[in-house]
């Protein structure tokens, strides 16, 4: 660090910076609504018949690599519309909402229409495209990290680093806050005569639905164990979907319950609450709710981690929270479970919505949407020697796709889970799970054995599930896209890109495309021996073992 930054950066003036946390800006007064739980969600209310979901799952750079690959050919192929959704988790997260709200045109950012395999030259593939998103992939989040340590507080390092790697490069204001059109943008500076900079996706683009995980108060931290909430964010309206009632196991503070529930319109999202109502409420703050904020605390993975252990928690990215289902039953003026003055917020922590549910699809199924596709943009292979009945072990198929239909890896329950930093043990949301489970399973191996385009189609009964405020009752036919390696394109590749992916002194490629969550990251000073240039950056390769 110190030969590439120079000792110097950790001046007195850095730390200072960092243990105040730097400047702060004048407070904004705000009139939000709120939905409580039990209203329709924000996004659904010219909902029309064949809408349909997009749902990108998290993994990081492999995960945003592939989102992109993946809204280029549906956008060459004419099936996004305004209307559909794109619900996103973690690296999802970082492309969808780059994607959305992306100042140039869609051909730009995506990279142009697909090209066949056999057009995937070396050279084409290092070729710089300005303004493509997807040099971001390689763009050096370490590097960031790093240079933002000596100078910030520490629990905003991430959303910075993140902020200036998939929204800053790509002149999207990563500090405004953001809305669903022009429109509502209007409507909002209406009310609201102090805000001024709300950015929303460009016209005709579909709208991104952003999924976290709000983990607990940062005063109860660190938890022994974790009791975390699916933390759902829509340029309209974030918040929990469901009325919980939750007590959480602190290490050290003492036993507090709480009511969490209900979403408040985004902007104000973190603000201090004044006085309200079921439906509305006085709020202010001095930052409203940003987009640096939902794609850096849909990615920090670590953060679960990091509330567990005393001392870390520093380093969770945190929001203001006030419950809207809590002021819709109690008002202002009178006191809650956990808020003994409502005009007062509690300090939360945040983290990866796949802590929770990876693909963001219980969402698309809580708005009753008909047809969803679910991108499983996974590391693990699929075995082919997955059998029906028999039991499941983990490394088998992705760790996240079992618990949709009530089922588990052997030896490993939601206490397991837990241990790791994940909680699937609510996500049973489809009936007849085993049968359709192994269905499902079935079509996936076939295919891979065909050497095609690993996919799958299922037609599904949603069941009700309290936790994720989903009511059930629903019909929805899923396409599942895994993520596999796919013979037939591969023999069309050029041959010398053919032997760079099957070289075995090649460890950068050697798990195509199953890529380590976080293999991919770039130094200036890395050179031709020790690294290799992809589109444009220049990627350092693992050192080989002697």
């Amino acid at each position: 660090i110190n030969a590439e930054y120079g000792a110097a950066n950790l001046s007195m003036g850095s730390i200072l910076s960092y243990m105040a946390g730097g400047a702060t800006d004048p407070e904004v007064q705000l009139q939000l609504h709120l939905l409580p739980t039990g209203s329709p969600p924000d996004d659904t209310s010219n909902q029309r018949s064949g809408r349909v979901g997009y749902c990108f799952s998290g993994g990081g750079t492999r995960a945003f690599t592939c989102t992109l690959g993946y809204l280029r050919a549906l956008h060459h192929a004419g099936l996004l519309r305004s209307d559909d959704l794109l619900s996103c988790v973690s690296g999802g997260s970082w492309a969808c909402n780059a994607f959305a709200f992306g100042a140039a045109s869609e051909g730009t950012l995506l990279g142009g229409p697909p090209l066949p395999p056999s057009s995937l030259t070396r050279s084409t593939l290092q070729e710089p495209k300005a303004g493509y998103l997807g040099t971001a992939a390689t763009a050096g989040v370490l590097k960031e990290l790093l240079e933002l340590a000596m100078t910030e507080k520490w629990n905003q390092i991430w959303l910075d680093a993140i902020a200036q790697t998939f929204l800053e490069e790509y002149g999207i204001p990563s500090d405004a806050t953001f809305t669903s059109s022009e429109q509502a943008a209007n409507e909002i500076r209406a009310r609201n005569p102090g805000v001024a900079n709300i950015i929303w996706p460009k016209p005709g683009r579909p709208q991104p639905v952003t999924n976290a995980t709000l983990i607990g108060p940062s005063s109860a931290a660190p938890f022994r164990t974790h009791t975390m909430l699916p933390l759902e964010i829509t340029p309209e309206f974030t918040g929990v979907s469901g009325t919980h009632q939750v007590t959480y196991d602190s290490a050290t503070a003492r036993p507090t319950p709480y009511t969490i529930g209900g979403r408040v319109e985004t902007l104000g999202f973190g603000s201090e609450l004044a006085e309200g109502d079921a439906n509305t409420a006085n709020a202010s703050t001095s930052s409203l709710f940003s987009l640096k904020q939902a794609i850096g605390f849909s990615s920090a993975a670590f953060a679960v981690a990091a509330g567990s252990v005393a001392g870390t928690d520093i380093l969770a990215p945190p929001i203001r929270y006030w419950s809207p289902d809590e002021v819709g039953a109690h008002g202002t003026d009178g006191s809650a479970d956990g808020f003994v003055d409502l005009s007062e917020t509690t300090e939360m922590l945040c983290g990866d919505g796949g802590s929770l549910e990876n693909f963001g699809l219980v969402p698309m199924l809580r708005r009753g949407i008909e047809r969803v596709v679910v991108f499983v943009d996974t590391s693990t292979p699929l075995s082919l020697d997955l059998k029906r009945g028999a039991p499941l072990q983990l490394g088998q198929i992705d760790m996240f796709l079992p618990g949709l239909f009530g089922l588990e890896f052997e030896g490993m329950d939601g206490q397991y889970w837990l241990n790791k930093g994940c909680d699937v043990s609510h996500n049973l949301v489809f009936a007849d799970g085993e049968n359709q489970f192994w269905d499902m399973v079935q079509q996936l191996q076939h295919k891979k054995r065909s050497g095609v385009a690993v996919t799958a189609q299922s037609h599904l009964h949603v069941l009700p599930n309290e936790f994720w405020g989903l009511e059930g009752g629903t019909q929805v036919e899923v396409c599942w896209v895994y993520l596999e390696a796919v013979p037939e394109w591969h023999q069309h590749l050029p041959q010398d890109v053919r032997d760079l992916l099957s070289d075995p002194d090649e460890d950068l490629f050697q798990n195509f495309p199953h890529y380590s969550t976080c293999l991919l990251y770039t130094s200036d000073a890395a050179d031709e021996e020790d690294s290799v240039d992809l589109g444009g950056r220049r990627i350092i390769k693992k050192k080989k073992k002697e």
